[in-house]
């Protein structure tokens, strides 16, 4: 595969993989030799992908979309939860909020979330939070817990409404991005700005871009900004208020725009 064929099928990663072959191919074609005419049929790749991804999600339930977003949201979660813990055991604290076994139970959660296996992910959820909520108890007050509510909803989501996905043990390498935060994250590490920030940027890039059409990114997204919210939200404390808010004013913008487009395809079934 050439480099030109590998920035195209990149262009065009909203378009399904069996449907991404003919199109990569005549943009190929049409602009062989012309570097203009290989940049206007890039953005004409990626302009037909975002289309064919809207006509695609507007034959979707938006109940369905609304959970697979929440889903999603909720593997994020745990990946940022075990990678914070990870990091954690790794500089030294032993401490009881280290706890090895929470660790773990993360670790399994998520790699059946990975899977394809949401409903048993949600189980191990529940559990992680069964024995994390105690140990937290200790450091905080009720108010203080009340962030946990977050990922509580997000394993309700998983349990009650599971994305529907073939198995995939592949999926298990994505098991990398927690590990990889631990290790490049924390204070003094410039690796957390450097490597880090611009992903966090990309990932808000593409969840606005992709709202009005495919919600389910922005949704994902805003249910663990929502959760670093809660965990620092403070009476008088207005940016992480913003930050709490950020899965509601999603969900309720993405109802909003749907039933603005396509009002007959709201049906609250999932």
């Amino acid at each position: 595969m050439s480099g030109r064929e590998r920035v195209a099928r990149a262009a065009a990663w909203l378009v399904a993989p069996q449907e991404r072959s003919e199109p990569v191919h005549t943009a190929l074609d049409v602009s062989q030799g012309s570097t203009p005419l290989f940049v206007r049929e890039l953005a004409g790749l990626a302009w037909f992908g975002y289309r064919r991804r809207a006509a695609d999600i507007a034959h979707i339930r938006l109940s369905r979309v609304l959970a697979d977003g929440l889903c999603q949201g909720a593997v994020w979660v745990l990946v940022f939860e075990l990678a914070d813990l990870l990091a954690h055991i790794r500089t030294g604290n032993h401490g009881p909020l280290e706890s090895w076994t929470a660790a773990l139970l993360l670790a399994v959660a998520l790699a059946l979330a990975l899977v394809g296996l949401d409903r048993l992910a949600a189980l191990a959820g529940f559990s992680w939070l069964a024995i994390w909520t105690p140990i937290l108890a200790q450091y905080r007050t009720t108010a203080g817990l009340a962030a946990l509510l977050v990922p509580l909803f997000g394993f309700l989501a998983l349990l009650v409404a599971p994305r529907l996905r073939s198995l995939d043990p592949r999926r298990l390498l994505w098991l990398t991005v927690p590990a990889a935060l631990a290790v490049t994250t924390g204070r003094g590490n410039p690796a957390t700005f450097l490597i880090w920030f611009p992903v966090v940027l990309i990932v808000i890039g593409a969840a606005v871009l992709m709202l009005p059409t495919d919600p389910r990114l922005a949704i994902a997204a805003a249910l663990p900004i929502t959760y670093v919210g809660a965990q620092k939200a403070g009476p008088a404390d207005a940016a992480s208020l913003v930050l709490t808010s950020a899965v509601f004013v999603v969900l309720a913008v993405a109802v909003l725009l749907r039933r603005l487009r396509h009002p007959e395809a709201t049906s609250p079934r999932i």
